[in-house]
């Protein structure tokens, strides 16, 4: 009968299974350490690769951020090995059961006794009815096998001891770069576990030159630029033979260029310059890296902005004074010219914000550097004063905008001066010939012009002393004219009238030289004095009344002969013409006589063409020469009006002599010239007509011989009149010098008087 109390186990078999779990949890944490190690020392230098080989090509180091994705994931699969391979079999229960078996399976003597005993000695089955003699005998057997356990057969040693040597690799070969490579140990694991960025050390060390601490660089559109790099040449390792930049243009071309050195080592750096594609003639942005060996600067970037260009220069002048100008608002160009003495101020704008503005005076020869702000209201605006304009401005101005790009051609500015222009004066007198009388009025016109504005016209009249006191000083007397606002002037200057002023009377004497002149002044005042226009000037001299008209008389003696060849040339012209009639009859009669005989030769026709050429040539000939006449007509007209008007101007005329110029000689001339003459020229040309298209002609010759008949009684009539003016003015020269030899024998009589009366007071 079996009997019912508790099966415990033997103490023995407590202890061997209790060995056995420690065995096994020794072994998985000995194991999950191994392989947390290896992954450590796997992700250490697998993660130094990938930041520092590139770095080895000359490529840049890994991104933080690359860096921290890196350790995220090595951080996730080491918490994933620790909780695969330790925390979730370290922990796990292991009952006495399965360890029993697990030594069984090993140990066959046990020959299932371990496990019996084991499994009636739990709780669960130890009011379980069974053969006490039996379980007894079991536990013997279980027990007494107990001393021949050893727990090497049990575990697979191989496994763990390739991870414990693994790990030992991996822990030594970090131990080994910790000792042999210090700075850089520090460096990695600065950079990955701390994700510091501090760049590992190279072997060469270069710096890119011209470029802001951003390291941007902006560039006008379509300049050039070289690329400026510097190596430090101090280092163990030699400067790099090349330096090679890899850009990327905004429009997605990629390249790479090689960069030359510039020179020899100096000042402790080796220098490199690249001055081509894509920094040559640049349109387009690029961002670019540059390596050297080792050393790799990267991020920096070349902007193409617009160059600063002037667009617009406005000016405000106020102009001096003397124009008599209001200020006035213009908009600048290359042909403005303002007077001397404007206070001008410039306004220009630019195309975009300035940081300064350089004024290049370029007008002297010493060049002169100005350096101006923009306005503070509008940074594209500038202003420049120019105090007083005395002479041409010439600048070259140079922009500095806010992007620090300079214009790249210097904008040319200039303001002409204009110089006050003395006025100009025209005059010409009127009836006043080489010689006049101390009472001659002298009529001028003419006008006076300025650039702005006239302030005062004169005659200006230089009195010299006779030849035979020359030795005297010419004296010199003004004589204002009231001239128009416009300048111009039509006055008569009287010296009678002049002779009795009572302030400053001005008195001629016969044998004086004077010269005449017009004379007008502007407003300017910026000089040591205005500016003063003169007229031509008028040479004359003072004679006596007889004189004068001796002058005239054979000025008068000098016309008539003149209009006597004018006759003559007009009778030679009327001549011509009644050929030319009786050529018209001849016409008439051949026409008959042909009418009437129609087998005519035709050298017959020919001469008759030939005869109406030589016709119309002598018709030609008459209109120009008749022409030329008209002309020579009208000369002697002008000159007989001279004659006039210098006796009427110098104050000795009568009235007979005018009446015998104006009414017997002036105005005849001027109706042969103004009413015959015009009536023959309209003939003749219907005459030419006529001729031309071979019509009856005879009328017209008859008509114009009968006009120039006309005109030749017309001139003879005026000769006449002038022939009777000679002897008039014959007879009164012969008067004149019966009283000139009166005067003298007079004056020789007082003369002898006053030398007896001498001789006998002696």
């Amino acid at each position: 009968m079996a009997n019912h109390k508790p099966n415990a186990i033997p103490s023995e078999i407590r202890g061997l299974i209790a060995r056995l779990r420690r065995r096994i949890r020794a072994y998985v944490w000995l194991e999950g350490l191994a392989a947390v190690v290896i992954w450590f020392g796997l992700t250490f230098w697998a993660g130094l690769a990938l930041d520092y080989l590139p770095v080895l090509v000359g490529s840049s180091e890994m991104p933080r951020g690359a860096r921290f994705t890196l350790l995220a994931i090595v951080s996730a699969v080491l918490l994933y090995i620790v909780y695969r391979w330790i925390l979730r079999r370290a922990f796990a229960r292991l009952n006495d059961k399965s360890l029993a078996l697990l030594i069984e399976r090993k140990f066959p003597e046990f020959q299932d006794s371990l496990v019996t005993t084991v499994e009636f000695g739990q709780d669960n089955l130890a009011t379980t009815e069974v053969d006490e003699h039996m379980l007894s005998r079991t536990r013997n057997l279980a027990a007494a096998s107990v001393s021949n356990v050893q727990f090497g057969p049990i575990f697979n040693r191989g496994p763990l001891v390739r991870n414990v040597l693994a790990a030992i690799v991996a822990v030594a070969s970090i131990v080994l770069f910790a000792v042999f490579a210090k700075e850089a140990f520090a460096t990695w694991t600065n950079r990955f576990y701390l994700l510091s960025d501090d760049p590992w050390p190279r072997r060469a060390h270069i710096e890119v030159l011209d470029f802001d601490e951003q390291r941007n660089r902006k560039v006008a559109e379509g300049d050039d630029i070289t690329i400026h790099v510097r190596a430090n040449a101090n280092r163990a390792a030699p400067p790099p033979e090349v330096c090679t930049i890899f850009y990327r243009m905004n429009n997605g071309e990629r390249g790479r260029a090689n960069m030359s050195k510039d020179g020899a080592v100096r000042d402790g750096y080796q220098h490199y310059s690249f001055d081509s594609t894509p920094f040559k003639g640049m349109l387009d942005g690029v961002e670019f890296d540059v390596v050297g060996f080792d050393h790799r600067v990267s991020g920096y970037r070349v902007d193409v902005v617009a160059s600063p260009v002037i667009t617009e220069v406005k000016l405000r002048s106020e102009l001096p004074a003397y124009t008599g100008l209001v200020p006035r608002n213009e908009n600048w160009t290359v042909a403005t010219r303002l007077p001397i003495g404007t206070h001008v101020v410039v306004t220009a704008k630019a195309n975009k914000p300035l940081a300064k503005v350089e004024f290049t005076d370029v007008s002297s020869e010493t060049e002169s550097l100005e350096t101006i702000t923009p306005n503070e209201s509008d940074s594209t605006e500038f202003t420049y004063t120019v105090e007083t304009l005395n002479q041409r401005i010439a600048k070259n101005i140079v922009l500095y905008d806010q992007d620090g790009i300079v214009s790249q051609q210097p904008f040319r500015f200039t303001i002409g001066a204009i110089e006050d222009q003395q006025p100009e004066v025209s005059a010409s007198l009127s009836g006043i010939g080489d010689a006049v009388t101390p009472d001659v009025r002298i009529p001028a016109s003419g006008a006076a012009t300025d650039d702005y504005k006239i302030a005062k016209t004169w005659f200006n009249l230089v009195v010299g002393p006779p030849e035979s006191e020359a030795n005297q000083q010419t004296q010199t007397h003004s004589f204002p004219i009231a001239a128009k606002s416009d300048g111009d002037f039509d006055v008569v200057l009287d010296m009678r009238t002049e002779r009795t002023k009572e302030q400053s009377p001005v008195e001629l004497q016969v044998g004086q030289r004077l010269t005449l002149t017009v004379r007008a002044e502007d407003q300017f005042d910026l000089g040591d004095k205005p500016n003063i226009g003169i007229s031509e000037e008028y040479p004359l001299r003072v004679v006596e009344p007889s004189e004068l008209l001796a002058l005239l008389e054979a000025d008068e003696l000098r016309l008539r002969r003149r209009f006597e060849q004018i006759i003559a040339e007009v009778t030679e012209t009327r001549d011509m013409l009644a050929r030319v009639q009786s050529e018209a009859d001849e016409v008439i009669d051949t026409n008959a006589t042909e009418a009437g005989n129609d087998g005519s030769e035709d050298s017959d026709a020919i001469d008759a063409e030939r005869v109406q050429s030589l016709r119309a040539l002598r018709v030609l000939r008459a209109r120009q020469q008749g022409e030329k006449a008209t002309q020579e007509i009208a000369g002697v007209t002008a000159g007989f009006e001279s004659i006039r008007d210098e006796l009427v101007n110098n104050r000795v005329d009568t009235e007979e002599r005018k009446i015998r110029l104006e009414e017997q000689i002036v105005e005849p001339l001027k109706d042969i010239v103004d009413l015959q003459y015009p009536d023959w020229d309209d003939t003749l040309q219907e005459l030419i007509v006529a001729i031309e298209k071979s019509e009856p002609s005879d009328a017209q010759a008859a008509e114009s011989v009968r006009l120039t008949d006309e005109i030749l009684l017309a001139m003879q009539r005026v000769l006449q009149k002038m022939e009777e003016l000679e002897s008039y003015n014959e007879l009164v020269d012969l008067v004149r010098s019966i009283i000139k030899e009166q005067e003298d024998l007079l004056e020789k009589t007082k003369e002898e008087r006053k030398n007896q009366a001498k001789s006998l007071l002696e």
